[in-house]
Order: C-alpha cells, then structure tokens, then sequence
C-alpha cells in the first residue's frame, strides 16, 4: 500500500516539516496546516500547499478551518513517537527524538532561556538539574506544557520575540 493510501485523514496539522516523509503527498482535495512558519516554509519548498499555520500558538484551540469549505475534516498529526495527540483526530508519529551524543553546553551563569521544544527542555533538565532555578520562556502550547511539569514558563511568541524582550530589559 502506497503510505499516502496508508494514512487516514485528509486534514493534516504537521508539526515539524520532517514529520511529514516525503513519500507522502496530500489528496487535492486535502487540507494541511502547520505548526509554525517554519515548518511551512520547509513544506511549500517540497511544493507541498500549506493552507493555514497556527504562527507558534499551540494546539489547543480549534483550528476552525470547516469555515473554509463548510466540510469536517479528520485530522491526524504528524509528529514524532513522544508527541502529543491533537485534541481532536489522530496521531502518526513518524520519526524518533534522539539526544545528541554531544549535549549543548548550557551556563549557569545564564538567568533566561528559550526553549523551543519541551523534550529538549526536559533532556536538559535531566543534564543540568540547577536549570530549575532559572527563568524559562517558550511559546503556548505543548512546550509550555511540558515546562509547566517542572517551572512556571514565560511565554514570548518566538526566538526573535524574546531576544527583544531581553535587549529591553524586560523580566517576568
């Protein structure tokens, strides 16, 4: 079975651009929404058309998208094999985290960090314990979740966001 017949759904929120495999190519009639403008800009460079993203807002909210065309869609998720599901549809996860053998040196002398993923927040955690005591800022959603289990995290929409927000001297 060719994996584009293999799959399920004809709404598609990809969370990352390499969660979706390149085998794969969404039916015409097919929606796909992204995560984030990365993620977007990586699917439309395959010639994948992108219909919407949620900027780096999270997945909680109903995306809405019957609006469009009036029809309910099934959703599924592509993510990796620790992702969460959306809160509606289904889930594939298609690839696998891996640490790397070489983890970031991260210093203590560093009061603020940005975290974009929440399995890279809890690895370093597990890495750099004294990581607790700092301040945490990622964007809502899933990241935000996972921080939450263990600090209260501080939200700023993206990378760029908070480095501004730092340069201003802003503090939570």
């Amino acid at each position: 079975v060719p994996f584009s017949e293999a799959v399920s759904g004809d709404a598609h929120f990809v969370s990352k651009a390499e969660a979706m495999p390149n085998a794969f190519e969404p039916g015409a009639e097919d929606l796909v929404w992204t995560s984030g403008l990365s993620a977007w800009r990586a699917l439309a460079g395959r010639g994948i058309w992108v219909h919407g993203s949620s900027e780096s807002l999270g997945e909680a909210e109903d995306l809405r998208v019957e609006i469009l065309d009036g029809r309910i869609r099934n959703w599924v998720k592509w993510t990796h094999e620790g992702g969460t599901a959306l809160p509606r549809g289904g889930t594939l996860r298609t690839y696998k985290l891996v640490p790397k053998a070489v983890p970031p040196v991260l210093s203590e002398q560093d009061e603020h960090f940005f975290w974009k993923s929440g399995s890279a927040f809890e690895e370093a955690l597990r890495i750099y314990p004294w990581l607790l005591s700092k301040t945490h800022w990622c964007g809502p959603g899933n990241t935000q979740i996972a921080i939450r289990r263990h600090a209260v995290p501080h939200i700023a929409i993206s990378r760029s966001q908070w480095q501004k927000l730092m340069k201003q001297g802003s503090k939570p």
